[in-house]
């Protein structure tokens, strides 16, 4: 049986070439196979012997896929979701997927990204920074980077901290007002 120059062995040779050099989907396999021009139940047959065979794993491509996007493009779990169900991957395997995200990691990579975001945002700019107790010295610290200032004992509300960053270096003064 013939489809444009392939015979269907020669295109299912081709799909195997293709879904060994990376994890794909079910969605790009299909795609690839449309232009081939060959019949549904061809079509199906493929699919199923590359599922059979092991080339065509959904649950893999998604744990790899996840992997990449968080590791190598900084890439979070919202916009991961969205493009892995553009391409029309099914529930279970997002959440299987997403479960490769170690949560203290992606806890890490957000604080960076958003301590990166707020220094080039405020940069030769003075920030004034209240909050409570046990929030208030962590964001300090997070934007000067040192872990100088420890939890502030809860009746104490009379601290203002007054944050400068300056070309990416950030420097403090603190007012206490509780007299």
């Amino acid at each position: 049986m013939k489809s444009g120059n392939f015979t269907v062995d020669e295109i299912e040779f081709k799909l195997k070439q293709y879904c060994s050099y990376q994890d794909r989907c079910h969605n790009e396999v299909e795609k690839k196979l449309k232009s081939f021009d060959v019949i549904s139940e061809v079509k199906e047959q493929i699919i199923f012997n590359l599922i059979n065979e092991n080339y065509l794993n959904e649950t893999r491509f998604c744990k790899s896929f996840v992997r990449g996007k968080f590791k190598i493009k900084n890439w979070g779990k919202r916009k991961i979701t969205i493009e892995l169900k553009s391409r029309k991957i099914s529930s279970y395997n997002i959440n299987e997927g997403l479960k490769e995200i170690n949560e203290i990691d992606y806890l890490n990579k957000l604080e960076n990204l958003f301590n990166k975001n707020f220094k080039q945002k405020t940069d030769k700019q003075t920030i004034l920074i209240v909050g409570h107790s046990n929030t208030t010295p962590a964001f300090v610290n997070a934007i000067i980077g040192k872990k100088e200032h420890l939890q502030i004992d809860d009746s104490d509300n009379g601290k203002l901290f007054i944050v400068t960053i300056d070309e990416g270096v950030a420097s403090l003064i603190i007012e206490n007002h509780n007299e």
